[in-house]
């Protein structure tokens, strides 16, 4: 979901209906954002992540971590995951419980060159 997606009301009630509906019927709502900073702002998108089974957190900016330790109710060990870590390593969010992430990524490098 982008920022353009979520600036106007009529469009992110329109994507959070239909992102209850999915989740109603068992499905599955992808979102990608290289800048949760913007979702952040939004209460409708801060109710779509707070009600996300699935969530992948790498890297975060200072203000968005202390945004997402709140609506996630992340733990300062948690935090640690994604406070300046290298290129990879993150939270892994599934179903409440936290897990550590770490991608070995000269693998994927190696392979897009």
């Amino acid at each position: 979901m982008s920022f353009i997606v979520i600036r106007y009301e009529y469009s992110a009630n329109f994507f959070y209906r239909l992102y209850k509906r999915i989740r109603k019927y068992n499905g599955f709502v992808t979102g990608l954002t290289q800048n949760v900073e913007e979702l952040l702002k939004s209460d409708t998108a801060r109710l779509m992540l707070a009600n996300s089974e699935f969530l992948i957190l790498l890297n975060q900016a200072s203000t968005d971590r202390e945004e997402l330790a709140t609506l996630l109710n992340i733990s300062e060990n948690q935090l640690s995951y994604i406070t300046n870590v290298s290129v990879g390593s993150g939270l892994i969010r599934c179903s409440g419980i936290s897990y550590h992430l770490r991608i070995h990524s000269q693998r994927i490098q190696t392979f897009i060159n």
